[in-house]
């Protein structure tokens, strides 16, 4: 006999993770080179409009639901007005961004946004496009890409929406550099502001500078019971002058 409890007792479950899944989200990848950057942001459709302060009406509809045929002239109007009120700064300066692309796709069918690739995918091809189904804004997930010619690799990125959540968002910041990514995820309470910094990279080029002269040192000294000990000396000497120059240069600058 099944135990109604029991029964009870996951039912419960599963609606919790199916509420939890349809909770206020962002997804937030930045690609940064020494050339330029892109900013990608995915979530729900309508929680996406609402949060950067665009009229639904700025997407293409017919009878209520998406008109995809629309879609066809050109999306990046949709990305630049999603833009118009949001600050995005480079170390306090204006990013420059301008959007790239503007896609809906169902969000029964909604891709991966872990990494610029699928990004990139999903900004650039239409899912449901081939459908014959056709659905309402708040069936769909939206994806924008944005690119600037700026160089963000060393820069503190801020970005500051411009309304507030009316419900709890949880926003997952991926941050993309010279193929490396960390992830960072911010909780936001009702109301409140949505900004947050995405700190620069780490320099860790004197780390690896120091770690090499440390495996070559211990190369040098491993050598010393096969090779006449002045030669091995010698050599010690020499790297060891050639590391503090080294730090010397760093420590009075460019």
């Amino acid at each position: 006999m099944r135990n109604p409890g029991l029964f009870s007792w996951v039912v419960g479950a599963l609606m919790l993770g199916v509420v939890s899944v349809h909770a206020d989200s962002l997804t937030i990848i930045v690609d940064r080179s020494t050339d330029n950057s892109e900013l990608y942001v995915a979530g729900p459709a309508d929680t996406l409009l609402a949060l950067f302060d665009v009229d639904p009406s700025v997407v293409p509809m017919r009878d209520g639901v998406v008109d995809y045929d629309a879609f066809s002239l050109g999306t990046w109007g949709i990305g630049d007005a999603l833009l118009k009120h949001t600050r995005v700064t480079f170390n306090k300066e204006q990013a420059g961004f301008e959007a790239m692309s503007f896609m809906l796709h169902p969000a029964e069918d909604a891709l991966p946004m872990q990494t610029p690739l699928d990004a990139n995918i999903a900004i650039g091809i239409c899912s449901a496009l081939s459908s014959t189904e056709r659905y309402h804004l708040n069936d769909m997930t939206g994806y924008v890409g944005y690119f600037s010619p700026q160089s963000s690799a060393a820069s503190a990125i801020e970005v500051v929406l411009p309304a507030v959540s009316q419900s709890s968002l949880k926003v997952t910041i991926i941050d993309y550099t010279q193929n490396a990514s960390s992830t960072v995820v911010q909780q936001f309470k009702p109301g409140e502001t949505i900004r947050f910094v995405i700190s620069p990279p780490a320099r860790n080029g004197s780390l690896v500078v120091s770690f090499s002269l440390f495996v070559l040192a211990s190369f040098l000294a491993s050598l010393w019971v096969t090779v006449q000990p002045r030669v091995a000396e010698k050599r010690l000497e020499l790297l060891f002058a050639k590391s503090h120059l080294f730090e010397d240069r760093r420590a009075s600058g460019p």
